[in-house]
This record gives C-alpha cells, structure tokens and sequence, in this order.
C-alpha cells in the first residue's frame, strides 16, 4: 500500500491590513473554514510579525498523488475565491511517496 503526502505554501498578501490585530483576523479565519471544509493540516508557518503577510503551510495525506494534487489546489482556489481581502500568490504543490 502506497502512502502520498502532499504540500505546499500559500502565501498571502494582506494590503488592507493596518496592525497585527487585522492581520490574525483575516488567517484566523481562513484556517478555520480550511480546516472546516477539507481534510488538511493547516497552520500560520513564517512571517508572523508582517501585518501585511501570511505564509500557511498545508498537507494532505493520501493514496494517489492525483489526490492529493486535486485537494490542495481546491484548498489554494477556495482561500482565493473567498477572500478577496486576501492576495493569493501562485503557488508549488509537493508531494512525497512514502510504501
């Protein structure tokens, strides 16, 4: 049985955001409606002093890659399309063959 981890790193460009406060906001609730609607790990990962930027780190784990592939570009397209706040840079998805 083949085991696929899969990540990548979203980073988010937050211009409308003035001080940490709004910053934690805007992460804080796009982790938790993540974590709500797929089956990933997700976590605030670099520049957690930037009010302006987030990196977040998620993974996935499964039996294709194809899998794994599909289900973190749906979580980059989902962070993308519900907030517009929020610019979401291109991004590299990674995945890892474990047996």
């Amino acid at each position: 049985m083949a085991i696929v981890v899969g990540y990548t790193v979203l980073e988010l460009r937050l211009p409308e955001a003035s001080s940490l406060k709004d910053k934690r906001q805007v992460v804080k609730s796009v982790i938790e409606r993540v974590k709500r609607r797929y089956n990933v790990s997700i976590s605030e990962v670099a520049e957690h002093d930037s009010p302006r930027m987030a990196l977040l780190g998620v993974s996935c784990v499964g039996q294709s890659e194809a899998g794994c592939r599909r289900t973190l570009g749906n979580v980059a397209e989902y962070v993308y399309t519900s907030r517009p706040d929020a610019e979401v840079m291109p991004h590299v998805v990674e995945i890892v063959g474990v047996e």
